[in-house]
């Protein structure tokens, strides 16, 4: 999948890059040839940065994420933090979610802020708005937290324990989380035990 947010706005999208590699050049001072190093391997690939810097555990996950929404002129939002609203015309239908890699955060009667790997995506926001029939506010949200999260959100009891493990393999720098090694131990986790 394209990672390139602004793939209708090329212009905008070098801008969000460049202003993303100044940024982690602040954050990361002692770190400057591998940022450039990073910079030029991944041109267009900003979240292949940001996974090789929380691998190496440069920097945090959050950390990286908040700079690249900065970069967009947007806020972060993990959506692993926030009560996602449920019931009719409050949540994306998950095929829609699941394509447009995007997730309903908050709604209220006349807006909703949605989380979207690519906020600046025009069309989908629009898209967003007829569905929902309410003024659109995007922010980031990283796509493996929002593919994570749509899974969680429209599972059923019978396949809730697969999804936590699934969510807790995929997302192994999730902050404040636990790991589970064990469908077993999300089964225990979902019944109250520790």
């Amino acid at each position: 999948a394209n990672s390139n947010p602004g793939h209708r706005h090329p212009h905008r999208f070098v801008s969000a890059i460049t202003k993303f590699v100044e940024r982690l050049r602040q954050i990361l001072p002692d770190q400057l040839a591998l940022v450039d190093k990073l910079a030029e391997r991944y041109p267009t690939e900003q979240f292949e940065i940001i996974r090789y810097l929380t691998d190496k555990s440069l920097i945090s996950h959050s950390k990286a994420c908040q700079a690249w929404g900065d970069s967009l002129g947007v806020a972060y939002v993990n959506p692993f933090e926030v009560q996602l609203p449920t019931g009719d015309g409050n949540q994306l239908p998950r095929e829609v979610a699941s394509i447009a890699n995007a997730i309903v955060l908050n709604s209220l009667a006349e807006a909703a802020t949605v989380g979207m790997a690519n906020p600046d995506n025009t069309r989908h926001i629009a898209s967003f708005k007829k569905i929902l029939g309410k003024e659109i506010s995007p922010v980031f949200s990283h796509p493996d937290e929002i593919a994570s999260v749509i899974d969680l959100h429209f599972t059923d009891e019978k396949t809730l324990a697969a999804s936590l493990q699934k969510a807790c393999d995929d997302l192994p720098v999730l902050e404040g989380g636990r790991e589970l090694e064990s469908g077993d131990q999300a089964d225990d986790l979902l019944q109250g035990e520790s």
